[in-house]
């Protein structure tokens, strides 16, 4: 009896013992799981002010390739508005107002930093997936857009060559476009009407693709104002 008295003591000791060092292991485990949840609420924090950061710098740069390409849009439609305004517009006037027109074009690049890196490691999980899903769609908007308008921007450098192929140049056009040199100039009337027809062609297409892609920022824009609203929302949502 006495020996199955201390051996029952001793086997609610070993239990106790047992029940002890679970609880200690469960404790440990609770509390390394809320360090880890501070430190994806704190990592999920830092991403969400780093994407704020992000997008409003994208809404800056977008906006200032808007006023850009609205300035070479308008540089062309004031060149259309010469043959509205006037019904007998000589070569050299056309010249003249082919030379204010802005043949320049250049590519569109977007600040993508901080969804790539999430892309990239994964983290982007960590993003509500509401956000998550419109950062997504952002991010394929841009790469469309990339993709079509530095297409447009191939297939217009590789007129722009032809037509310098056929005389085009941006200096000689300039001194054509002055009426005082029309005596020293031995004009072509043909070979130049074409190249001028050439040209308000190739702007055409310039202009088209400036005004859909000034139209497709402007709808940028208001996506990523929503994603804003959206981050700054959960934000609070997560601090409360």
């Amino acid at each position: 009896m006495v020996t199955e008295n201390k051996f029952s003591k001793y086997l609610l000791y070993a239990i106790g013992e047992i029940i002890l060092v679970v609880i200690g292991i469960l404790i440990a485990l609770q509390i390394n799981t809320s360090n880890e949840n501070k430190q994806l609420e704190k990592t999920k924090h830092n991403y969400y002010n780093q994407l704020l950061t992000d997008l409003n710098k994208e809404i800056t740069n977008i906006n200032d390739n808007i006023t850009y390409l609205n300035k070479s849009i308008k540089s062309y439609e004031e060149y259309q508005n010469k043959f509205t305004d006037s019904s007998d517009l000589g070569l050299f006037e056309v010249y003249q107002a082919l030379a204010s027109v802005n043949f320049g074009m250049k590519s569109i690049t977007y600040n993508t930093n901080t969804i790539e890196t999430l892309k990239s490691t994964g983290e982007i999980k960590l993003i509500s997936t509401s956000i998550r899903n419109k950062l997504i769609e952002l991010n394929r908007t841009q790469i469309y857009l990339t993709k079509i308008y530095d297409r447009n921007i191939d297939t217009y450098e590789k007129d722009f060559v032809k037509a310098r192929e056929e005389g085009f140049d941006e200096s000689t056009m300039m001194l054509m476009s002055q009426p005082k040199l029309e005596e020293i100039y031995e004009f072509n009337e043909i070979k130049e009407l074409k190249l001028i027809i050439y040209l308000s062609s190739l702007c055409n297409f310039k202009y088209m693709s400036e005004d859909w892609l000034v139209d497709s920022l402007k709808n940028m824009i208001i996506d990523i104002n929503n994603i804003n609203e959206m981050i700054e929302l959960e934000l609070k949502i997560t601090k409360g």
